[in-house]
């Protein structure tokens, strides 16, 4: 087997344990990211994370930025622009899907509530 045909697999495969373990989802390349949570799950969006969007494809979330501006619970459809709020937090409160995009959206996905 070739070792630079092997690389990229290994690659996501040990990003998935990775967010598994930790919670954290690193520097991503793409531009739209998937990540799927448990009920009660934590993901935590680093200060150095590309991330510009959050929406939520299922489910329901609760997230929040650190230091603290604000709290949001975001359903299925409704998303929240990251920009200047990182680091973040998202916790799952249904069994939930994101989406982190890196594309620039002009405002925020209407649905979410501010709490």
């Amino acid at each position: 087997m070739d070792i630079n045909a092997a690389q990229p697999a290994l690659f996501y495969r040990l990003r998935r344990i990775f967010t598994a373990l930790c919670g954290t989802l690193p520097v991503e390349s793409s531009l739209d990211t998937t990540v799927r949570l448990k009920r009660s799950q934590v993901l935590t969006i680093a200060k150095r994370s590309t991330a510009r969007r959050l929406v939520v494809q299922q489910g329901k979330v609760w997230a929040t930025s650190a230091p603290a501006t604000g709290d949001f619970l975001l359903e299925a459809g409704a998303g929240l622009n990251l920009a200047a709020r990182h680091p973040f937090v998202v916790e799952a409160l249904t069994d939930s899907e994101i989406i982190l995009s890196r594309r620039d959206s002009p405002q925020a996905v209407p649905g979410g509530h501010r709490l």
